[in-house]
């Protein structure tokens, strides 16, 4: 999954704000997360909990979405789990 959909989807963008992004990265060759932190649209928290999200999907990993935003889940742990003792679900 792309980091604009995962952050659409989370809400922390809207569509529109995404296609203008897109827009002036074509120009400027940066980033999309360097963009979305210099215009102020996300948080550097954001931006890593994005990423790391993408980065389980692209390696199989089933990702959970708290509804209870409130619930603090430190996704550094993840990274320690070898992947042969962790499940993959596709």
């Amino acid at each position: 999954m792309l980091l604009g959909e995962i952050l659409i989807r989370k809400k922390i963008i809207s569509f529109q704000q995404l296609n203008l992004i897109l827009t002036q990265q074509q120009i400027t060759k940066k980033k999309l997360g360097e963009l979305l932190l210099e215009l102020g649209l996300i948080s550097g928290e954001e931006l890593e909990k994005a990423l790391q999200e993408q980065y389980w999907r692209q390696h199989g990993y089933w990702v959970i979405g708290a509804i209870d935003r409130s619930i603090k889940f430190d996704y550094s742990l993840s990274m320690n789990i070898p992947k042969n003792n962790s499940f993959t679900f596709r």
